[in-house]
C-alpha cells in the first residue's frame, strides 16, 4: 500500500512515516489516487486518515477514518488499512468521548432553563453570590439549585460541571 503523509508538525510526520515503514507501506512523495493520504486537514482524497489535534474537531468533523494524536500504532494500522477499501474508522479513544457526549448531550436534555443557566454562569466562573445577583435569587437558593444540579448531571462540584458541559455549550459558536 501507498501512504503520502501530510502533517505540519514535523515530529509527528516523522513518526507516522516509520511506523508505516515498519510496517510495510510504501512512503511515496507526491499524492497520486490510490495512495492513502494521512494528514491533519480534512483534503478532498478518496483514501484518507484524518488527524485531529482535539476531540472536538474530529467531532463535528465529516472525515469517515477519524484519529487523534494520542493514536496507537495498532489503530493507525487499522485506521490505515479501512481507509484503503475506503471503510470507516474511529479511534478507541475518540469513540469513547463521542458516546460520553451524547449522554452528556441527553442528561443536558433533562434540565430545565434556570439549571441551563446556572451552567452557564458557572462556566463563566461566577461565584454562588454572583449568580444569585444576576438571576435575582439568594446565595442560599443558588447553592440548592446547584446541589439538585450535581444529582441530576452526577457530578460533584463546579469543576465537574466544566468539564462536562463546557464542550456542549459552546458547540454551536
Amino acid at each position: 500500500m501507498k501512504v503520502y503523509v501530510q502533517i505540519k508538525e514535523e515530529l509527528l510526520k516523522k513518526g507516522i512515516e516509520q511506523t508505516c515503514i515498519e510496517n510495510s507501506f510504501e512512503i511515496v512523495e507526491t499524492l497520486t489516487e490510490d495512495a492513502i493520504l494521512i494528514s491533519d486537514k480534512i483534503i478532498d482524497h478518496k483514501k484518507q486518515v484524518t488527524i485531529f489535534e482535539d476531540y472536538r474537531q474530529a467531532f463535528l468533523s465529516t472525515a469517515t477514518v477519524k484519529l487523534c494524536r494520542n493514536v496507537t500504532v495498532g489503530e493507525l494500522i487499522k485506521a490505515i488499512r479501512e481507509a484503503n477499501i475506503g471503510g470507516k474508522y474511529i479511534q478507541k479513544a475518540l469513540e469513547d468521548s463521542f458516546i460520553e457526549f451524547n449522554q452528556t448531550k441527553v442528561e443536558m436534555g433533562m434540565l430545565n432553563a434556570r439549571e441551563n443557566i446556572l451552567i452557564s454562569k458557572i462556566i463563566e466562573g461566577m461565584s454562588n453570590r454572583e449568580i444569585g445577583k444576576a438571576l435575582y435569587l439568594s446565595e442560599k437558593t443558588v447553592k440548592n439549585n446547584l446541589t439538585e444540579l450535581y444529582k441530576k448531571l452526577n457530578v460533584k462540584n463546579r469543576r465537574e460541571i466544566i468539564k462536562k458541559c463546557k464542550f456542549l455549550l459552546t458547540e454551536n459558536r
